[in-house]
Order: structure tokens, then sequence, then C-alpha cells
């Protein structure tokens, strides 16, 4: 039996993560209620040549400075006094979306009475449900790795604001790469987003871009994160005696850069 590596959510208790631009693609990276917002949508897309049935639901996740975000445990979910899950209704919650065709889920927001200010988010997923034809295959289930995303919903209240500076920046040369280590420091009382621009400034040559990282979090519940790459060196280009950062805020849920949050330039070792 040919056997196709795909995850059912029939077979196994956990959802495979795959890129959007696989089966199932997001228009938005997030949603925030703030001020006087009381509705939303989210268009996502079935990118497949088939129809497909979809299950959106809610999970609750925490950032870890090291590894970043995770499945909350049940403790930390029973410690969590006020969810966004919990303040917002939505539907559809299962839909079936024609092949290449978008569908909107519909967001709207009733907060409880006495919310203290500060900053809420719960992450809600969609997932792409098994075939029934795979499952009822004579030869047995055709085990089929089911696309799935998820997106943070923020419901912010009060005055909030934040920042970020760079504790740590260190760059190593790897002969055809540089290897770098970034420590970052949150400020404020809310979660920020960054995009990471890296320049490479050579010894006789002029500055370019070694590589970027846009849409970088650091959740409001830690204050620390860390983060490792390793950028090879583009074909005709000379090794970095220097490698420069800037960290800039996103715009509008885009890749480009608005507000320049911190810089700094380091001697690669």
């Amino acid at each position: 039996m040919k056997i196709k590596y795909i995850l059912a959510t029939l077979l196994l208790s956990f959802i495979l993560f795959v890129p959007e631009s696989y089966a199932l693609k997001l228009i938005f990276k997030r949603v925030v209620f703030e001020d006087s917002k009381r509705a939303d949508f989210i268009t996502f897309f079935n990118n497949t040549n088939k129809e497909r049935t979809f299950r959106v639901e809610w999970r609750e996740m925490v950032m870890d400075p090291v590894q970043g975000l995770r499945r909350a445990t049940p403790q930390e979910i029973a410690n969590m006094q006020y969810k966004v899950s919990d303040m917002i209704r939505y539907s559809p919650r299962r839909v079936n979306v024609p092949a290449q065709s978008s569908q909107q889920i519909r967001l709207m927001l009733r907060t409880p009475s006495g919310l203290p200010d500060g900053e809420y988010r719960s992450h809600i997923v969609i997932k792409q449900e098994a075939d029934q034809d795979g499952l009822d295959n004579p030869s047995g289930p055709i085990v089929e790795a089911l696309p799935a995303m998820s997106l943070p919903v923020f419901v912010r209240k009060g005055k909030l604001s934040s920042g970020v500076e760079i504790e740590t920046f260190t760059a190593q040369n790897l002969g055809n790469a540089v290897r770098i280590n970034l420590a970052l420091n949150r400020t404020g009382n809310k979660s920020i987003y960054m995009n990471f621009n890296f320049v490479c400034n050579p010894q006789s040559s002029y500055p370019y871009l070694l590589n970027k990282s846009n849409q970088n979090a650091i959740y409001a519940e830690i204050d620390k994160r860390y983060r490792s790459y390793d950028f090879r060196i583009p074909p005709n280009q000379e090794a970095c005696r220097e490698v420069g950062l800037k960290i800039n805020e996103p715009t509008n849920n885009s890749g480009k850069n608005g507000e320049l949050y911190a810089s700094k330039i380091i001697i690669v070792q």
C-alpha cells in the first residue's frame, strides 16, 4: 500500500503545522481589539485544487524565552483569570471551502464587566479535516498530513506601551557563514512585534543586506527573548568585518519597516 505522510486528527492527538504556501494561507498574522473596536474577521485561503473542510477552534499558548511559542499546560490555563477565548464569539466553527477559494471567520468581542487594564491573548487555530475518502480506503486509512495554522488574537484595555532593548548581540565567523546570537529585553506592559535587518560591513567593499527576519514577537508574559541565526555569506560577496542590526516596528501586519526601535553594530569575532 502506498502511504502518504499525512497527519490525520483521528489517528494522532496533535496537529502538524506546515508552511502556509502548502495548502492553507492566512491574510493576516494577528488580530488586535483595542479602543472601541468590537468586531473583526479573519480571512484564510484553501490553496488546494479540491474542496476541503476546515475546523476553527481556540488554543491557549505561552511563549518561552528560548523555544518560542508552546501549548499552555493545564495548570497554566487554570491560572489565566481572563482569556480572550472566553470574550469572543466566532463563526463559522466548521466550514467547507471550495478549491482555490477564501473564507472569512467573523469575530465579535464582549469583554467581561470589571476587566482590568492590560493585554490578553488567545490563539485561534484553523485546521483542515481528514478527507472521508481517505479514512474509508479499503486498504486501510490513508495517513495524510493535514495543514493547520494559528494566529494570536489580542484584547487590549487601557494605556499600554512597549519597547525593546538589545542586551546581547554577537557575531561569529564560520567561514562561509556568520552565526548571530541575540538577547532582547522587552520594556513596557504589552507584547511587541519586530522586524530584524542584518547588514554586513565588509573590509573593503560596500555594505550589503546579510539577511532579515520579520514579525518576531516577545509576548507580554516574558521580558526577555533569545534568538540565534546562521546566515550564509552570499556568493561573490566579501565576508563581514562588522554586522549591523536594525530593529523596526512592522507596519500594518506587513513586512515593511516602521519606527526604529533599536540598532547596534558589532565586530565579527
